[in-house]
């Protein structure tokens, strides 16, 4: 059993080093270098966009804080909503340079650590977390691909791309029901679908994920804005949409390489300049950096307020 472990690890460690290599080959051999320092150098960046690029931060951390705050009140869970925001904050902010955003998972055990948050219940709202991040940038990336590859006026497609989601989703909820699972799977399993069977719950979930993700674009689309590209709000909110798929499949620790590539790519198919479209996507690495850094800053907030806090947990039987 260790061995097929260990043997799946170097599986998806040597395709992770494949991908950062080939994409490593691409930004050297076609970004057209010379001409992008000079871009940025001689750019008349734009101020508004950029200001309207760092609001988009703790926007989208706000909203990700609501959307967790909803799930753990109505499973009992009680807390300062401050003390969520912080963590949320902290957590986001690495996780977008581990493999598959992992580093998300820190929210669960520094909430453990600081108000006693049990890890099934923590998990199991992470998961249903996930699987909508999922089930939205799945829907708007199969969008995406069925706009750009000409395929827009063809809805028979796009509805069965759509109804083969549903029906998988469907049939693997099904599995789980028919199949006898072990006593902790199960308990598990229970906590997430008492998320699930919430309509009203369920449906702020989805809105909220929904609205953090047109958040991400924005600071796309504004971090675009401030070097002038014009792209377009809707492109970008699909660009979003095809990247974040293209990271997460990828298991690189950041993306490196191959978000650059994959914007680039794109952004020249969106009729901008190649030196453009490669500054664009380094503006968006630059963006991402500046994440870490304003996460940085709230670590420091959350340290220097770092008393326990003094809302106890309730407990509620469903």
């Amino acid at each position: 059993m260790n061995f097929k472990i260990l043997s799946r690890r170097r599986v998806a460690l040597w395709f992770a080093l494949a991908i950062f290599a080939a994409s490593f080959l691409y930004l050297l051999l076609t970004f057209q270098w010379s001409q992008v320092f000079d871009l940025f150098l001689t750019a008349d960046f734009l101020l508004w966009p950029l200001l309207l690029m760092f609001l988009t931060i703790p926007l989208y951390w706000l909203l990700r804080t609501l959307r967790w705050f909803m799930m753990l009140r109505e499973s009992g869970f009680s807390c300062s909503f401050t003390e969520l925001y912080l963590v949320t904050a902290i957590a986001l902010s690495v996780a977008q340079f581990t493999p598959f955003q992992s580093g998300e998972m820190m929210k669960m055990e520094l909430m453990k650590r600081r108000c006693n948050l049990d890890r099934g219940r923590g998990y199991s709202s992470f998961v249903v977390e996930r699987c909508a991040d999922l089930l939205v940038v799945l829907l708007v990336a199969m969008l995406a691909l069925l706009v750009w590859s000409n395929l827009s006026l063809n809805r028979q497609t796009l509805f069965l791309l759509i109804f083969f989601l549903f029906f998988t989703g469907f049939l693997f909820c099904l599995a789980i029901k028919i199949i006898p699972l072990p006593q902790p799977v199960s308990r598990f399993l229970t906590e997430i679908f008492s998320f699930v069977r919430q309509p009203a719950l369920f449906l702020s979930v989805l809105l909220l994920t929904c609205l953090s993700w047109l958040v991400v674009a924005a600071g796309w689309h504004f971090a675009f804005a401030a070097l002038q590209l014009s792209p377009g709000y809707p492109s970008v909110v699909l660009l979003v949409a095809l990247v974040t798929l293209i990271n997460l499949s990828s298991l690189i620790p950041g993306s490196i390489g191959i978000a650059e590539a994959a914007i680039a790519l794109v952004l020249i198919f969106l009729h901008q300049e190649p030196a453009a479209a490669q500054a664009g996507a380094l503006m968006i690495r630059g963006y991402g950096c500046l994440i870490l850094i304003v996460g940085g800053v709230h670590y420091l907030l959350y340290r220097y307020f770092r008393s326990p806090s003094k809302i106890p947990v309730v407990s509620r039987t469903r």
